[in-house]
């Protein structure tokens, strides 16, 4: 009878231990979690940010201002003499530079 005590209490106290560890780890993940999740927000905020400053910065209108301020005496092209840029899929070839 002694030793079914003894071996009940022995199982209690490390189950008690076991689970005492698995909490421990799961707040430590749930904290590891918040911080990830709240840098991700603070991340994404950021580039809205970002993306909203690079519209402003790359409209049109606000590029042929300021081309036209400290551009004085320079032709500015048109639209219709730009090329696009190649890329490697985009199938275009590279103008080629006219010789001498």
């Amino acid at each position: 009878m002694r030793i079914l005590l003894l071996l009940s209490l022995l199982i209690t106290f490390f189950s008690g231990a076991f689970l005492f560890h698995v909490k421990q780890e799961v707040l430590a993940l749930e904290k590891t979690l918040k911080t990830l999740t709240q840098n991700i927000e603070l991340t994404e905020e950021q580039m809205k940010v970002l993306k909203s400053e690079w519209a402003y910065l790359t409209h049109p209108k606000r590029i042929n201002e300021l081309a036209l301020r400290y551009l004085e005496g320079s032709k500015i092209l048109g639209q219709d003499q730009l090329l696009p840029m190649p890329t490697p899929h985009s199938g275009v070839k590279p103008a080629l530079d006219p010789k001498p």
